[in-house]
């Protein structure tokens, strides 16, 4: 079970370094950890990221 913790800064700037000491600080593994679970995938071996676009046509108007 992963403990969850809640810590209050006073500025934005304060927070950003919190969280820039968190990352520098977590082990390689945490951060393999972190990329599996934004990918969706439990197996590294399966991550394949795809970028889908779907365009739609620009419709002008009928002048009247």
């Amino acid at each position: 079970m992963t403990k969850k913790y809640v810590k209050k800064f006073a500025t934005f700037e304060e927070e950003q370094q919190a969280d820039d000491d968190y990352y520098r600080n977590l082990s390689l593994d945490g951060k393999l950890q972190i990329l599996i679970g934004l990918i969706g995938h439990t197996d590294p071996k399966d991550g394949i990221v795809e970028r889908r676009i779907r365009i739609y046509p620009i419709t002008q108007s009928e002048e009247g």
